[in-house]
């Protein structure tokens, strides 16, 4: 670690999303473990008594169908075409958590932290606003980074719930010639859930649904990759209305464990 600082200092203009990745890297090396049955039975009974192991979504109809809302390690997928409302869904959750006593990390690719903060401004007072424990990322696309900048947060802030919006604008390093943007986006997918896993937090990570899903969005719309049905725990897929008055329907297309249906 201090040869990496010294390396860093000695640069008069540091990439510092790359040393941040370098950075987490050193802190996970080695954490991994093995566990018996009765070390995995006692962490069962510790999920069983902890409410806090519980995080609302504040959707009220989201929130009975899942049992009182999302756990810990799992990934609930928001999938829609563009404009279908992902956003505002995915921070609706994000305040839902924040009013139910979670801290909420945001990770906007689409949209600046002021444009986030200025939809939420018809809600709340200024004041309000700056009471909200809510931390914001903007600055960057990098998977890498991204992960880091979350174990980073969680480090400092104690996160309850972590939102990535969204999952096709995430840029993943290649690993080979030729490398097409599936393996990519199921690297990304595979990545984001291994991090809920280890932080033991819930993420609510957007997912553009591809042209054939207008009206009748299904599991199989999700765009590019597979490997997001297969690592998520939770799939929301909103179902644009055919007039502009009309409230949208949230399909709960997957729900591990749970029971599925739809709501207004």
């Amino acid at each position: 670690v201090r040869n990496l600082a010294k390396t860093m200092a000695l640069e008069e203009e540091p990439d510092i999303d790359e040393y941040i990745t370098k950075f987490d890297a050193i802190r996970d090396t080695g954490g991994q473990e093995i566990y018996s049955s009765p070390e995995a039975v006692e962490s069962m009974l510790e999920a069983r008594r902890n409410p806090a192991g519980v995080h609302k979504t504040g959707v009220g109809p989201l929130d009975q169908m899942l049992g009182g809302g999302l756990r810990e390690g799992q990934v609930c997928i928001v999938g829609g075409r563009p404009g279908a409302g992902k956003s505002v869904l995915m921070m609706q959750m994000a305040i839902g958590a924040v009013e139910a006593g979670d801290s909420v990390l945001v990770v906007s690719m689409e949209m600046l932290k002021e444009e986030l903060m200025e939809r939420l401004a018809s809600r709340f007072t200024i004041d309000d606003l700056r009471q909200l424990p809510m931390w914001f990322v903007d600055s960057t696309s990098s998977l890498e980074a991204i992960v880091a900048l979350c174990r980073m947060a969680h480090r400092r802030h104690g996160l309850g719930m972590i939102v990535v919006d969204y999952l096709q604008l995430v840029e993943v390093a290649t690993q080979g010639k030729g490398e097409n943007r599936e393996v990519q986006v199921a690297r990304a997918s595979r990545r984001l859930k291994r991090l809920a896993m280890d932080l033991r937090i819930p993420l609510v990570i957007g997912s553009q649904l591809n042209r054939a899903s207008v009206g009748n969005p299904t599991l199989a719309s999700l765009r590019e990759s597979g490997a997001i049905e297969q690592d998520a725990n939770v799939v929301l897929l909103i179902s644009e209305p055919e007039e502009y008055d009309e409230p949208s329907k949230i399909i709960v297309a997957k729900n591990r464990g749970g029971r599925l249906g739809d709501f207004k």
